[in-house]
């Protein structure tokens, strides 16, 4: 977004203001993670935040189902994809090959 609107200047300024902060915070907490792992108050705070980031991936999966327009094929490559998922295949196959299905199917 920073190189559209003010070009290269622009993407290197975002590109810094997205990276520092988390940067900071793992300079800041790695050289007390050892101890902070074995902390009750830090276990349940990380335990809070993933469980609240599955229900934010939940939210976002459900929000671009619906604005999918479904028909036979695109129900049977989310269901191709979902099987591949469940056998393990590496993410990337599957994005590369639903794009290339895509291409030239939809």
């Amino acid at each position: 977004m920073g190189y559209l609107l003010y070009g290269v200047v622009g993407s290197i300024v975002t590109t810094i203001a997205i990276f520092t902060p988390s940067f900071f915070i793992v300079v800041t907490i790695a050289p007390f993670f050892d101890r902070l792992k074995n902390s009750v108050y830090f276990v349940r705070a990380i335990d809070g935040i993933f469980a609240s980031f599955v229900g934010l991936l939940l939210f976002v999966c459900i929000k671009f189902a619906m604005i999918v327009p479904w028909d036979v094929i695109r129900i049977l490559l989310g269901l191709a994809a979902l099987a591949a998922l469940l056998r393990k295949v590496d993410t990337l196959y599957i994005v590369l090959v639903g794009a290339v299905i895509s291409v030239f199917v939809l």
